[in-house]
């Protein structure tokens, strides 16, 4: 893509030429990250369901980052295997648009009675597609 050899071209050039690009810069280690990478950059234009970007990933992670004092006292090692799963299921939820309250409450009302041979179906996409298909 002529665009993208052009930024290229000219990123190159600013880690080379100019003189306001200290080489020990974070604007120096950014460019020369993504010179090293030219194939990993160039990806998400083949693939529409790639992101040049991962702030979606970084922000889920904020979360995780903003409780992690708290979630040393969670009480044991299964029990934080337990938190794991649950803020697990709890953004896969949020991913696909789902209430996890609502998913929560339901899982938990069905689960004792549900043949274990269909568990898939409570996952909270295919809950949805079942939810909304009821409804329409």
């Amino acid at each position: 893509m002529p665009i993208v050899d052009e930024i290229f071209s000219v990123i190159k050039q600013k880690l080379t030429d100019d003189p306001l690009v200290l080489p020990q810069s974070k604007i120096a280690k950014a460019i020369a990250y993504l010179i090293k990478r030219p194939e990993a950059f160039r990806r998400y234009l083949t693939d529409p369901d790639l992101r040049i970007d991962n702030n979606l990933a970084e922000r889920q992670m904020r979360k995780v980052a903003l409780g992690r004092k708290n979630w040393l006292f969670v009480g044991s090692h299964n029990a934080g295997k337990a938190m794991a799963i649950l803020l697990t299921l709890t953004q896969i939820c949020r991913n696909v648009g789902v209430s996890p309250a609502e998913w929560f409450t339901h899982v938990l009302r069905v689960l004792p009675g549900w043949p274990e041979d269909r568990m898939a179906e409570l996952l909270p996409d295919r809950w949805l597609a079942t939810k909304t298909a009821s409804t329409s």
